[in-house]
């Protein structure tokens, strides 16, 4: 999806395909972060579709960080690692609060950081989540 589209016309997009029996995937920190802050899209995306959520992380042993804001990693060839996926399973009423939106997306954040710190255990680095970073 382009990120130059209006939010309008992204979301009809996201409607369609989702009804044509399509799949979607979105990063919950979105294109430009900050990294690991949850955005309230996958939250809204849900409730106008429906569909199920499912929080995705790997981790690999040795990687090459790349010099961006999220630090994206590059696997080096024959480092192993690990793809962990899992269900979101918080109901999303069809139209929430702007207090419960914010809950869903704190709850689905707290999620999303803790499949990615078991994918990283998993492959023996050390828990980057949220809680252990440093302010700032």
């Amino acid at each position: 999806m382009s990120s130059h589209k209006r939010h309008v016309a992204l979301s009809r997009e996201v409607l369609r395909r989702t009804r044509e029996g399509c799949s979607i995937g979105i990063a919950a920190d979105g294109p430009r972060g900050p990294a690991r802050v949850c955005s309230g899209v996958a939250i809204t995306w849900a409730r106008m579709t429906g569909c199920r959520v499912f929080t995705v992380a790997f981790a690999e042993r040795r990687v090459l960080r790349m010099p961006t804001w999220d630090k994206q990693m590059l696997p080096l060839p024959f480092s192993r690692g690990v793809l962990i996926c899992q269900e979101w399973t918080d109901p999303v009423p069809k139209k929430p609060t702007e207090d419960e939106a914010e809950i869903l997306r704190l709850s689905l954040q707290s999620s999303l950081d803790e499949i990615t710190d078991r994918a990283d255990h998993a492959v023996g680095h050390a828990p980057t989540g949220r809680s252990e970073k440093t302010p700032g």
